[in-house]
């Protein structure tokens, strides 16, 4: 069990444990920061709500080690999803990013329209 705690820690903290504290007080625009953010946090703390409201019956229903080892396929797979959609933030300004997103927004804008 102990390898499967460790696998799910480990790929939560390079996933979901950093995305609403650090990347989106980088990706954000300044004028709608505040209130996507506060999404952010507050889907967050509802996913974890839900996961500790569950998880009793899940212990019932199935191996622990087998809960965990979900949990880490779910958040290596959104580890790929993160390092494909998310752009790199080091070395540019809030400007340059937010000038990043413009464009690649407008993209998928475009082909919806």
């Amino acid at each position: 069990m102990s390898f499967y705690l460790y696998c799910s820690v480990r790929a939560y903290g390079v996933t979901w444990g950093a995305v609403p504290w650090v990347v989106l007080g980088e990706l954000l625009p300044m004028s709608i920061k505040g209130l996507e953010s506060s999404l952010a946090t507050g889907g967050t703390w509802l996913a974890d709500a839900l996961i500790t409201m569950f998880m009793p019956s899940w212990i019932n229903n199935f191996n622990i080690g087998v809960i965990f080892l979900a949990f880490s396929v779910f958040d290596i797979i959104t580890y790929f999803i993160v390092r494909r959609e998310v752009i790199e933030t080091k070395g540019r300004t809030q400007y340059e990013i937010t000038e990043l997103n413009k464009q690649r927004y407008s993209k998928v804008q475009a082909t919806l329209e």
